[in-house]
């Protein structure tokens, strides 16, 4: 028996092999034979997409970026925004703006379709939105004038929601500024209140000056009184000795009155003197006697002029006691009364320094700050805010014509590929068809 390699009996894989290679070898085939189909229709749709990506309008993309913007800062310093990027996202994807844009600019609907397209950050780390939308070359101004009216109408929606709370932060720095002002009337009263406790104080003080010029007008009464009545004792014990030295001559001349007057009586008794010296005994017994009662008259005088020394000796001296009690009474009154006084107001005052230092002026204080952080906070309410103007992009976005061209002549190719297997599929069927009918 010889081999023979077409036996597919004997060599199965070979004829499979063989099998497979004249497959391939048919789908060359049918593709050689409508090649010219294949390639001119593909070429002929190439070159009309060619054509088509030629003549259509060129659509650029004008794309900006918008922020919420803020309607409070939190305890924290955290903002509060005036809505979230994805409900404004959402108004803008669902078309709310759009109809009130057209009529807005007079467009007609069918002329302009406008389609915004929004893109915002998902984790929430931005809270920007960016909003895009294609507009042919020859309507790139009205779709800048239609992003300007879609931020318009946005920020009229969000108007009265910062006006609300614009609003409840003037009312709220109103009510502190009342509060200020009540404080400083409070103020007010206490420093009118503080002038008339000074002005107390003031006139205590003059008074315990005017009690301080009393008791040393006094305290000079006594030293006046003192040197007077030292004055009038130093009289008076002149006087006391001039009567002392007087009440001695007065005792001698008594005494020597006595020796004359018993030679006188001796000289009687005995009869031995005469006229002459008789007379001369009474004559200075006379005298003696008048000298004696010359004495005495002044011992009277100098006794009455010690009397009036020591009456006024003892009226100086209340005087002096007088002095010394009013002295005393001053002392005691500026200690007791004028003293505690002044200490009263003076501590009075003192409350009422600290009362408006550590009271008053640390609630105005208080106030004033928040005042300030209330305006800060209204200052940084804002709108939505146009972050990035509407830009247009460098170059356009549609149509993509090298992509086009390249996917128009793939998928053309393919098309007529599938076109001349179904043809050639066809057209053996019929002639299989026709000489089944032959035989």
């Amino acid at each position: 028996m010889t081999n023979n390699p077409l036996n597919p009996h004997q060599y199965p894989d070979h004829a499979i092999i063989d099998d497979d290679e004249i497959y391939l070898i048919d789908y060359l085939r049918v593709l050689w034979r409508w090649k010219w189909l294949i390639g001119i229709v593909t070429f002929l749709i190439t070159i009309v997409a060619v054509m088509y990506s030629l003549m259509a309008p060129t659509v650029y993309e004008l794309s900006m970026i918008l922020h919420p913007g803020i309607i409070a800062v939190g305890s924290k310093g955290d903002y509060v925004y005036l809505d979230s990027p994805q409900t404004i996202s959402d108004k803008i994807g669902s078309g709310t703006y759009n109809r009130r844009i057209v009529r807005e600019h007079g467009w007609k609907p069918k002329e302009i379709i406008l389609d915004f397209e929004t893109r915002i950050d998902k984790r929430g780390k931005s809270k920007l939105v960016k909003i895009r939308s294609d507009w042919r070359e020859d309507r790139i101004d009205d779709g800048k004038r239609a992003m300007a009216s879609l931020v318009t109408l946005i920020q009229d929606d969000y108007v009265p929601i910062i006006n609300k709370y614009e609003a409840e932060y003037d009312i709220e720095i109103a009510d502190n500024g009342n509060k200020i002002k009540e404080i400083e009337i409070q103020k007010k009263n206490l420093l009118e209140e503080i002038a008339v406790q000074r002005n107390s104080l003031k006139k205590f003080i003059a008074e315990q000056g005017d009690m301080d010029k009393q008791i040393l007008i006094e305290e000079k009464t006594i030293e006046r009184i003192t040197a007077n009545i030292a004055l009038h004792d130093k009289n008076r014990m002149a006087i006391d000795k001039r009567i002392e030295e007087l009440s001695d001559d007065v005792l001698e001349g008594k005494e020597n009155t006595r020796e004359i007057m018993e030679e006188r009586n001796e000289a009687l008794k005995a009869q031995t003197g005469n006229a002459v010296s008789m007379l001369l005994y009474a004559t200075t017994i006379q005298q003696s006697l008048a000298y004696a009662d010359q004495l005495n008259r002044e011992i009277f005088d100098l006794t009455m002029r010690k009397t009036d020394e020591e009456q006024m000796i003892e009226y100086l001296r209340n005087q002096r006691d007088t002095a010394r009690v009013n002295i005393d009474r001053l002392r005691l009154g500026k200690k007791e009364t004028i003293g505690s006084t002044i200490g009263d107001i003076k501590a009075q005052i003192r409350k009422l320094e600290l009362e408006k230092d550590e009271s008053l002026d640390v609630d105005i204080a208080r106030l004033q700050n928040e005042i300030q952080k209330l305006r800060f906070d209204k200052e940084m309410i804002s709108n939505v805010k146009v972050v990035q103007p509407t830009e247009v992009s460098v170059y356009p976005v549609k149509p993509e014509k090298k992509k086009i061209v390249i996917l128009t002549f793939v998928v053309s190719l393919f098309l007529m590929i599938f076109a001349a297997f179904f043809i050639d599929y066809i057209l053996r069927a019929v002639q299989a068809e026709k000489e089944a009918k032959k035989s």
